[in-house]
């Protein structure tokens, strides 16, 4: 739209209706709209959750946002300035922020992927300090070799728990799984 605001204009709306709507919008002496520094437009839609395999889907609802968020706000490459990013989607009168469940997914998921080595790391040095010191296997009568194993089970058991309660809850598979 090349001129958006003459658009909101035209809409017929009151200044009322733009005042709610609209963030700090101005108006001028007929009650025309000059400017507004944020717009939020929501958009719900209904949920068609389906049973593939063992886990639900929503292939209309996942369909219609990658549209809306790649194809439309071209929000596959965003731009990002000062810790902060928007879509990619070019205007000289604003800048869109999209939000939807697919955002929050590839934004948290893309954050714990960064951690994973970390997280394995950790476990490798509780297995490393279990052996070295409750395993005490310099010593021959005071081994405790099997007590360091068993502890190690326990923390593999304790994972495999975790996956298993969170599959059985239908939660969906996400890299806070991995």
């Amino acid at each position: 739209d090349p001129n958006p605001v003459a658009t909101l204009n035209g809409a017929g709306k009151s200044t009322e209706d733009f005042q709610r709507l609209l963030g700090e919008a101005t108006f001028d002496t007929n009650g025309a709209l000059t400017s507004a520094k944020a717009l939020s437009i929501s958009y719900f839609m209904q949920y068609n959750r389906e049973i593939v395999g063992n886990q639900y889907t929503d292939p209309k609802g996942e369909g219609w946002e990658y549209e809306f968020l790649n194809t439309l706000l071209l929000c596959d490459a965003p731009t990002c300035s000062g810790g902060v990013c928007a879509c990619g989607y070019v205007s000289d009168h604003f800048v869109v922020y999209a939000q939807s469940t697919r955002s929050w997914r590839d934004a948290f998921g893309d954050v714990i992927r960064g951690d994973l080595g970390l997280i394995n790391g950790a476990f490798m040095i509780m297995i490393v300090y279990l052996v070295l010191n409750l395993g005490g296997l310099c010593h021959k009568v005071n081994s405790r070799a099997l007590l360091a194993f068993a502890c190690t089970l326990s923390i593999v058991a304790a994972g495999v728990a975790g996956y298993g309660l969170s599959m059985w809850l239908q939660f969906e598979y996400t890299p806070v799984h991995s």
